[in-house]
C-alpha cells in the first residue's frame, strides 16, 4: 500500500526557489544589503490531502487551510539566513469505510545556506483517527541541488507511509 499526498507543496517549493533566486542575485553580485531581513512571503491557503492508510488499506480525504511563512536575512558574505514555518489548521476528513481523521503538520527550517548547495527537508504529517481505525504518519522529503551560479540543477520530491499502526 502506498500513500499519495496532494497537499499543495508550493509553499515548500516557493521557498527554495525563492531562497535559490537570492542565492544566485547574490552571486551575480545585485545589490542586496548585508544582514538586511525580508519577508519572503506569508500565505494561507486550503489543503486537499489524500493518502491510503498504510495499516488497513483505507483512502483518506481531508481538508482544512495551512499558514505558511518564510523570512530570509542577506548577509554582506554572501550567505542567506532563511526560516520557514508552516502548520496546518483544522485538517480532518474520512476515510471510505468510514472512519474519521485528523491531520496535524508543523513545520519549521532553519536554513544557512552559501552559494553552491545541496538541501534536503522532510516534512512528517500524522494522520490521527477520531475512532478505532490505526494512527499512521506520511513523510514528505524534498531535495534540491544548487550549483555556485545559482541554478537550481535538481528537485526531487518523494512520499512515503510510516505504517506506526497504532491508535
Amino acid at each position: 500500500m502506498h500513500a499519495r499526498s496532494r497537499t499543495p507543496r508550493r509553499g515548500r517549493r516557493g521557498l527554495l526557489i525563492a531562497v535559490s533566486s537570492a542565492v544566485a542575485a547574490v552571486s551575480a553580485g545585485t545589490a542586496i544589503a548585508p544582514a538586511e531581513a525580508a519577508i519572503l512571503y506569508k500565505t494561507t491557503y486550503p489543503v486537499p490531502a489524500e493518502a491510503t492508510n498504510p495499516c488497513n488499506g483505507e483512502e483518506v480525504t481531508l481538508s482544512g487551510t495551512a499558514h505558511e511563512e518564510a523570512h530570509a536575512t542577506y548577509n554582506g558574505d554572501g550567505s542567506i539566513h532563511s526560516t520557514f514555518h508552516v502548520n496546518w489548521s483544522g485538517v480532518s476528513g474520512s476515510g471510505n469505510l468510514g472512519n474519521k481523521y485528523r491531520a496535524a503538520s508543523t513545520d519549521i527550517e532553519i536554513l544557512n545556506e552559501q552559494v553552491a548547495y545541496e538541501q534536503t527537508v522532510t516534512v512528517t504529517e500524522r494522520f490521527v483517527s477520531q475512532g478505532s481505525a490505526p494512527n499512521f504518519t506520511v513523510r514528505d522529503q524534498f531535495h534540491i541541488t544548487v550549483n555556485a551560479d545559482g541554478t537550481l540543477t535538481s528537485s526531487h520530491h518523494n512520499v512515503s507511509p510510516d505504517p506506526d499502526c497504532k491508535g
